[in-house]
């Protein structure tokens, strides 16, 4: 009798801990699975300013051939210090 109190008693304790292990685990899981939820969003906003970057690196490296050009001497010739090329003509309105 005194040995089935104590299988008794034994199976329970078990019962116990197998139910605080699960418990701990399943928690666990949820801490786990928001945390990968979170680098997962991160993740993609990541990859969005990555893409920004690049797209704006490219824009960089047109606007460094166009400064370097022939073109943008002339324009910043033209607007800045008001100078034309001998053949040109410049219409100005009267006030």
């Amino acid at each position: 009798m005194r040995s089935r109190k104590r299988a008794r008693f034994g199976r329970f304790c078990v019962s116990i801990v197998v139910v605080f292990v699960l418990g701990f685990f399943m928690i666990q899981m949820y801490r786990l699975d928001t945390r990968n939820k979170e680098y997962a969003a991160r993740a993609v906003e990541l990859t969005r300013e990555v893409e920004e970057e690049q797209k704006r690196t490219q824009e960089l490296a047109e606007e460094e051939k166009y400064v370097s050009s022939v073109q943008y001497i002339e324009d910043t010739a033209k607007s800045k210090l008001g100078m034309l090329h001998e053949d040109e003509i410049v219409f100005r309105e009267k006030k």
